[in-house]
């Protein structure tokens, strides 16, 4: 049986594995923002995850065009990457059924690289053997408690951490 897990929090520890709580932190591959994620994946995270301009059109924003450099901008913005961050998580734990390793794994290493995986560390990237441990070591230390083998969210919500912008007009057209 799965374990309850907070989302909140392996999100937070992610983001502290991903960028280090850097908001304009940019990897050697191109991984933009403070989860990391790749303009292309962005663009077309899954079928299940609304993509980067959704969510910033549902924020407010106005963007010139479809491009993966608007993309990579739009991931600078830390509640933007947050939601991407929280939405692509939530789609690799339910794609590895709530096995937190391979969740982990799929969103460092690639969906279809973590579902092949043979579930030894040592057949995984360097990087991705460092990583899933230090996501667990932060997200213990956030809640005090190892985070399970396999788990569930429940239907916790994560939400941005800043309140949406107020759409320009809407005051000025009650008075």
């Amino acid at each position: 049986m799965a374990d309850q897990f907070d989302l909140k929090s392996l999100l937070d520890a992610l983001i502290y594995a991903e960028s280090n709580n850097d908001p304009m932190a940019v990897s050697d591959v191109g991984a933009a923002g403070l989860t990391q994620m790749m303009p292309a994946t962005a663009i077309k995270p899954r079928d299940d995850v609304r993509n980067v301009f959704d969510r910033a059109q549902e924020r407010g924003y106005d963007f010139p065009d479809r491009t993966p450099a608007t993309a990579q901008g739009l991931l600078f913005d830390p509640d933007i990457s947050y939601l991407m961050g929280d939405d692509y998580l939530r789609a690799m734990i339910d794609l590895t059924g709530g096995d937190m390793d391979r969740a982990l794994a799929a969103y460092n290493w690639g969906p279809t690289n973590a579902l092949k995986w043979n579930g030894q560390f040592d057949s995984l990237p360097v990087q991705s053997q460092d990583y899933i441990p230090k996501i667990r070591a932060k997200y213990e230390d956030l809640t005090g408690s190892p985070l399970p083998t396999t788990g569930t969210y429940g239907t916790q919500r994560v939400t941005s951490p800043r309140p949406m912008p107020r759409p320009m007009g809407l005051l000025e057209m009650t008075q």
